[in-house]
C-alpha cells in the first residue's frame, strides 16, 4: 500500500517517458482532488491502465496520437479514478476478457506483467466487492472510460 500521490507520480512519469520516446504523441489532462492524495492504494494500478490506453488505444489509431484524461476524486465511501482515452476502443469479447473477474480463489496471470484483468483481481482481493474496475467502450474511435474505484 502506498499513498495515491505516489501512484499518480509513477503514472505521470510513465507518460513523460512515452512522450520522450514517441515525440509527444499523447496529451494528458490530470484532474487531481487534493483530498485523495494521501489515501492509500495498492501499488502498480494506474500505470498499467494508462499503458493499455496508450499502446492498445491511442497507438492503434492511424495518427498514433491522442488524448488521455485522468481524474481522481474522493467520495464518501472511496476514491474514484477515471481514465479516458480517444483510442480505437475494444470489441465486446476483449472487454469481457479484460474486465471480468477471475474464478474464485484464482489470480489471473497475464503474460508480460500486470494486465487489466490482473488489476481487477488484485483490487477485488484487496478491497472486496463492489470495488474494482469498470469500462465503457465501443470498437472504433471515440472516448473510452476506464473507472477504478478502490476503497480508502
Amino acid at each position: 500500500m502506498i499513498p495515491l500521490s505516489d501512484e499518480l507520480k509513477h503514472a505521470q512519469l510513465y507518460v513523460e517517458i512515452q512522450n520522450l520516446r514517441f515525440e509527444n504523441r499523447v496529451s494528458v489532462r490530470w484532474a487531481l482532488d487534493p483530498a485523495a492524495a494521501q489515501c492509500r492504494i495498492i501499488k502498480i494500478v494506474l500505470q498499467p491502465l494508462i499503458e493499455n490506453a496508450i499502446i492498445h488505444g491511442i497507438f492503434e489509431k492511424p495518427s498514433k496520437c491522442g488524448r488521455l484524461a485522468v481524474a481522481v476524486r474522493r467520495e464518501p465511501d472511496g476514491i474514484r479514478i477515471t481514465i479516458e482515452d480517444d483510442g480505437v476502443g475494444m470489441d465486446e469479447a476483449t472487454l469481457l476478457f479484460n474486465f471480468s473477474p477471475a474464478a474464485p480463489g484464482q489470480i489471473t496471470a497475464t503474460p508480460g506483467g500486470y494486465g487489466v484483468r490482473n488489476i481487477q483481481d488484485r483490487l477485488r482481493l484487496a478491497y472486496g466487492k463492489p470495488f474494482g474496475l469498470s469500462c465503457v467502450t465501443e470498437a472504433g474511435p471515440g472516448h473510452h472510460s476506464h473507472g477504478l474505484y478502490p476503497g480508502h
